[in-house]
């Protein structure tokens, strides 16, 4: 044990633990304090439902595209790849969000069976879509796509203080993609 009136080594730090004595640890080693936990079930994503007209809308489209593409190259692999690109986005349309477990702790954030570090992110920012808020995460790494969070506007509060204090906050710019998705309501 170093006396008081010694300096004590750069890096370092004091630490008691209970019954053990007074001893200097490297910083890294002092265990952090606990972080508050919190968790909610929420939707996977908005439900924006889906009537019948979206989808003949949708179809007429993709029959011009492809009557469009077969005027111009005269080629059935490129209509036909078209006309399935066209079914497989009206499948993807129709399917319902999921409810999903998230919780928010010390190690992160965890979204159903998958856990992110908040090391992973480079800022997060809190979005409106009606009486709906939710939270995008901004990755890290380019070819990440953005995760967005839903939560119960009751707890907005206690999941921005716990957010802000790990990952830096920042207004989101709407983009021409999040206009589009939303006037196609998907």
């Amino acid at each position: 044990m170093q006396p008081d009136n010694e300096p004590k080594p750069d890096g370092w730090s004091f630490h008691l633990e209970s019954g053990q004595e007074e001893k200097f640890v490297p910083e890294s080693e002092v265990p952090a304090p606990r972080a508050e936990t919190i968790s909610w079930t929420g939707s996977e994503f908005l439900d924006q439902h889906k009537s019948a007209s979206w989808y003949f809308g949708l179809f007429g489209f993709i029959a011009v595209v492809c009557g469009v593409v077969y005027f111009i190259s005269k080629d059935f692999i490129s209509v036909g790849f078209i006309a399935i690109m066209g079914i497989l986005f009206a499948i993807i349309a129709g399917r319902r969000p999921r409810q999903l477990q998230y919780i928010i702790d010390g190690q992160g954030i965890h979204i159903g069976r998958r856990s992110y570090v908040f090391g992973e992110f480079k800022s997060f920012s809190l979005q409106r879509e009606g009486a709906m808020g939710y939270i995008n995460l901004l990755p890290l790494k380019r070819l990440h796509s953005e995760i967005s969070i839903y939560y119960p506007p009751e707890d907005e509060q206690k999941i921005f203080d716990a957010l802000s204090q790990r990952i830096p906050h920042e207004d989101h710019k709407e983009t021409f993609i999040d206009k589009f998705t939303r006037m196609i309501r998907f």
